[in-house]
């Protein structure tokens, strides 16, 4: 596992195409059953924890943003994926 995940930039493969993104959170164990969305301690924002919390997997959502080509920056919309729809997570698809 890449120990840097936190600001990581990949591609992520939505329905409208292939983008660039940038992970800023994970949010550990949020398509598993009995997910508690109240709880603080399954938003994960630093390297050290996602790597605690077992790294990436599955059962996990990744908040990324996107690159806006048009405005040359990173867009302050933050959209939840699916770990595996992101290039770098592939490896996590069920």
């Amino acid at each position: 596992m890449n120990s840097a995940i936190i600001g990581t930039e990949t591609t992520y493969a939505s329905p409208r195409g292939g983008c660039r993104v940038r992970i800023n959170a994970i949010r550990k164990g949020a398509l598993a059953a009995g997910y508690d969305p109240e709880s603080y301690a399954s938003y994960l924002t630093d390297d050290h924890d996602v790597a605690t919390a077992g790294g990436v997997d599955d059962r996990d959502l990744v908040e990324i943003s996107h690159w806006s080509h048009d405005l040359r920056r990173w867009s302050f919309v933050l959209i939840d994926v699916p770990a595996a729809t992101l290039a770098c997570f592939a490896h996590a698809a069920a």
